[in-house]
This record gives structure tokens, sequence and C-alpha cells, in this order.
């Protein structure tokens, strides 16, 4: 294998460890560790990717080196603002439990910490990250000017009591954190995938307010319903999780029963966990175990089905009754439930449920597209090509799979592959500047059409410029 052919396996298991899709941003930094590893030890890129399937150090090392820890105090000042204001109303006097979920280098986490102080709350901060390096900076709590812009100027004084300024060996202002604050921060390292191995994250149902902000951008739909339902465990009733500004745009809350509702004050939005009574809580355990029986009978139903319509001759499309599992789904609810079942791969169930699918010519784009996805979470990347291009014959219009091809031929460095990417990307654009997608925006979930639209143009940006060298 090549270097390419390695860097891709480098880009899958870090995706399959922690969820992260690697980006431009993410492959440069991917490179540069790589080659100064390569360098160092002396070792071959196959050498060192040995060392890291063999070494949870390794690994752990390689995920340090690829996280982008872009923070400062006060981040999006507009979000303080309003928790400023919900904090004294609700907790001045009572103890808050705060949870920076995504924590980087720590200044979230400080930030929480001092503004509940400011309020008159009692502040217990948890703090975690996957990249050990920044754990070890927040916990060191030393900061540079950077650490501090104009946006989040208004609450520096909430901060002010807590940090001592004073001089590197450069003469540059640096800012130490002091152990009245420290002390609020419970910190430690925490994958958002398997949150259930790390004893560094809150119980459930314990959690007033959760901040996890700007890394949802790097997960697949698949990825951010698991960890949406997780973080939602760890919400108290009426407990709130705050994403970017950016990222909660286009986001809902429809991965399930997560009983969270999307709330707006004064422009900043914000899901909230519904409170539930006893009896409630007893009825959604009851509606649970009903839910999760009826979809066994349905699915064993479907089985069923597609054996006797397997049995049976083939008839013409178009004079040939649709089986009734068609009738079973309908392509957002089929949708929904392959992006359940491939996130658990169980790749054979969601099989099954889309050979049962059978919506017609009208809608058959969305049997190919079914495939595309299926075939792509198994890796099988020659075959989800194909689908994905009988959905745009499909449908001409059908925006998600030009989008979905492109984004599959993004690492191929062939002429045939470049060609489909940027006629993909380019007709993606289009259809998007036309119709701002909204026909199709429930297939990905909690992002909005807005979002693809600019991801097309940063890569046919690239392109160009890369043609241009």
């Amino acid at each position: 294998m090549n270097e390419n052919d390695y860097l891709e396996k480098f880009k899958v298991l870090i995706e399959k460890h922690c969820g992260m899709m690697i980006t431009d941003v993410h492959q440069s930094q991917l490179k540069k560790y790589i080659s100064e590893r390569i360098e160092k030890d002396g070792i071959s890129i196959c050498g060192l990717y040995d060392a890291v399937i063999s070494s949870a150090e390794e690994l752990k090392n390689l995920v340090n080196a690829v996280v982008v820890n872009e923070t400062y105090f006060f981040r999006e000042e507009k979000q303080f603002k309003f928790l400023e204001e919900y904090i004294k109303t609700s907790f001045a006097g009572k103890t808050i439990v705060m949870w920076s979920a995504a924590c980087s280098s720590g200044e979230e986490a400080y930030s929480l910490a001092s503004l509940a102080l400011a309020c008159g709350a009692k502040p217990i901060v948890f703090a975690t990250d996957i990249d050990t390096d920044a754990l070890v900076m927040l916990k060191n709590g030393t900061y540079g000017a950077n650490s501090f812009r104009r946006d989040g100027s208004s609450f520096k004084p909430c901060i002010a009591p807590y940090i001592c300024e004073t001089r590197d060996s450069k003469n540059l202002p640096v800012f130490a954190v002091l152990p009245a604050l420290k002390e609020k921060i419970m910190c430690g390292r925490a994958n958002l995938l398997e949150l259930e191995k790390s004893n560094a994250v809150p119980q459930d149902e314990t959690v007033d307010i959760i901040f996890i902000r700007n890394v949802f951008i790097y997960f697949n739909q698949i990825t951010r319903c698991e960890i949406l339902k997780k973080l939602a465990r760890k919400l108290k009733n009426g407990g709130l999780i705050f994403f970017s500004i950016s990222e909660i745009g286009g986001m809902n809350a429809d991965c399930g029963e997560l009983n969270l509702e999307k709330k707006n004050c004064n422009s900043v939005y914000y899901f909230q966990k519904a409170e539930k009574t006893n009896n409630e809580a007893k009825i959604q355990i009851l509606r649970e175990l009903k839910q999760k029986q009826e979809e066994e009978e349905r699915t064993e139903k479907l089985l069923q089905q597609k054996k006797e319509f397997a049995e049976k001759p083939a008839a013409k499309e178009e004079n040939s009754p649709k089986p009734s599992a068609a009738k079973e789904f309908s392509a957002p609810e089929l949708w929904e439930k392959l992006s359940v079942l491939c996130g658990k791969k169980d790749f054979e169930k969601a099989e099954n449920l889309v050979g049962c699918f059978n919506p017609g010519i009208k809608d058959k784009f969305y049997k190919y597209y079914f495939e595309a996805f299926l075939f792509s979470a198994r890796k099988m990347e020659a075959e989800a090509v194909q689908c994905y291009e009988k959905a745009t014959i499909a449908n001409p219009k059908f925006w998600p799979a030009f989008f979905q091809l492109g984004a599959l031929l993004q690492a191929k460095d062939d002429d045939a592959s470049k060609k489909k990417r940027l006629s993909a990307y380019t007709k993606a654009a289009t259809i998007l500047e036309e119709t701002q997608g909204e026909d199709f925006t429930w297939l990905f979930g909690t992002f909005s059409s807005g979002y693809f639209y600019r991801i097309c143009n940063e890569n046919l940006k690239k392109e160009w410029r890369d043609d241009d060298r």
C-alpha cells in the first residue's frame, strides 16, 4: 500500500474510535504528525500504523495530534448573557452542576464556573475532552492573551478575581487561574462515543447545564444522534444543552425518545429536557417497552414478507402491487431506522428493511440512496458510488445524492474520480442555490441545507486552488 492508502486507514481508524470525520484541517495535522513521527523515530508509515492499532497510548497520541483546539474565555458571549439571567433566577444560593463536554484547553469550563460564582450560585463543573494534551493545559490553568477576545469581553469582570496576571520569558502577558476557581473543576478524559467507559463524566440525571460546542460539525448524523442520546440521559429534568450558535440553527432532537425540546430566548437557542412527574416517567418506560416489542414484531413481519415476496414469480413493476412492507414505512421513517441500525452495525437487519422497501418508480431514487448509504457504512465504496449515481439519474434534483457522491470521492486522486467529484459538488450547490434544499433536509437531521451549500462551495474552491498550483 502507498502513503495515501495508509492515510485513509488512519482516517477510518480515528472515525471508528471517536466518531470524528477528518476535514481538510484535520488531514493537514494528521499528515504533519505522521511525517514528524516517521522522521523522529525512523519508522515506516506501515510501522506507525501497526503501532497505533496495537497500542492505546499511540492511538491517544494520534487523536491528540488531529483534534482542533480553538477556544477562549466566554466564547459566544450571547449565550453567556442568557445563562447569566438563567442562573441568577434559578440557582442563586444553590448548587449548580455544569458539564463542559468538549472542554479543550479549559477556558469554557473556567468561564462557566466564574459566571456561576458571580451570579451567587455554587458551581460544580465537570470538564472532559478526548485530547489529553488539552487537559494538561486546563489543569495548569495558564493562558496567553489570545484566550481573551473581544467576543466575551463584557464578562471579563467575572473571571478577573480568579486570575493572576504575570509575564513570561518574552515579557508577554500570561494569566494564571487561581486555586479558588480551579477547585470548582473536575476534569478527565472522555470519548463522546464511549462515555460509559469514563469515570470523569457526571452520573445520569445529575447535570443542570451541558455545553458541547463546535464539536458536532465533525460527526455524521448517526454519531450525532448517538451522542445526543447519551447527553440527554445525563441531564436532570429541566436541564439545558447548549451547542454553538452556528451548529444549533439546523439541529433538532428527532433521534428517538430524547424528551428534549428546542427553545429560543432572545435568539439564543438551546435544548431543554422536559419535566416529568413520576407517573409520566413510568408511562414513558412502558411506552418504550411497547415500542421495542412492536419494533421486533414489525421486523419479523417484514422478514417474513420479504421471504414470501422472493418466492413469488417476478412481475412488471408498473403492474405489480407494492409489497406490504412498503406500507409500513415512509422514506423518512425508514431512514430513521436505518440510521439507528447502521449505528449499531446491524447491517443484516438494515438490508432486510431496504430490501422490503418498494416506493415505486417516482420515488425509486430513495431506494438507491438507502442502498448507497448501506454500502458506504460497510466500506463498500465502489458499490456506494454506483448507487448514488443511480439516485441522481432517477431524480436529477436530488441534491443529497450529489453531495454524498462528492464526499465519497473526496479522497480519490485519479482524474475520473476528480471529474465526478467536481460535477457532483457543482450540481449539489446549484440545486441548493435554486431550491434552498428544503425538500430533503430530514436526511441530515441536525444540519441545515445552508451548511451543505457552504461545504460544496468550499470544496469546489479548494479544487480550483489546487488546479491553479
